[in-house]
C-alpha cells in the first residue's frame, strides 16, 4: 500500500491525476481493505492520502444520471451495487455509495426529521 499511498499524494500534490491508482484505492475502501480512520493502539488514526484520493475520484468522476423505478438523480459517485450478496440491508429511500464500506449484517436507515426539529445550517442527516 505504501507505493498506492505514494501515488494518491503525489496526484493531490501536482493536480495531474493517476487515475488507476485513484481507481485501485477507491476498490480497497469499498471492498473494506482500507479505512480512511481506524484505531490503532486505542487512538484514532487518520490517513489523509484516503481523503485525498476521495478527493480525486470526484475530480475525475463525470456527473451521470442514474434510475429506479421513478427516483432519478443525477451525481458523480455510482451507488454501491448488489447490497444482498454482501449481507447488508438498505431501506429505502437510504443511499450507500460505492466507495463505502459496510460489514455484513448492516442495516442503513434513511434520515429524518421529526416534527418540532431545528436543524442548523451545515448540517448533515442521515
Amino acid at each position: 500500500m505504501s507505493d498506492l499511498k505514494a501515488r494518491i499524494e503525489q496526484s493531490f500534490a501536482t493536480g495531474t491525476v493517476d487515475r488507476d491508482a485513484v481507481e485501485e484505492t477507491l476498490a480497497a475502501l469499498d471492498q473494506g481493505r482500507l479505512r480512511v480512520a481506524e484505531k490503532v493502539d486505542g487512538d484514532w488514526v487518520v490517513h489523509a492520502w484516503l481523503k485525498q484520493a476521495i478527493l480525486l475520484y470526484f475530480r475525475v468522476s463525470p456527473m451521470r444520471e442514474g434510475s429506479r423505478g421513478d427516483y432519478v438523480w443525477h451525481d458523480k459517485i455510482p451507488l454501491k451495487q448488489d447490497p444482498a450478496a454482501q449481507g447488508i440491508r438498505i431501506v429505502p429511500p437510504g443511499t450507500v455509495r460505492y466507495g463505502a464500506f459496510l460489514e455484513p449484517g448492516c442495516v442503513v436507515m434513511p434520515g429524518y426529521v421529526n416534527i418540532g426539529a431545528w436543524v442548523g445550517a451545515g448540517t448533515m442527516v442521515d
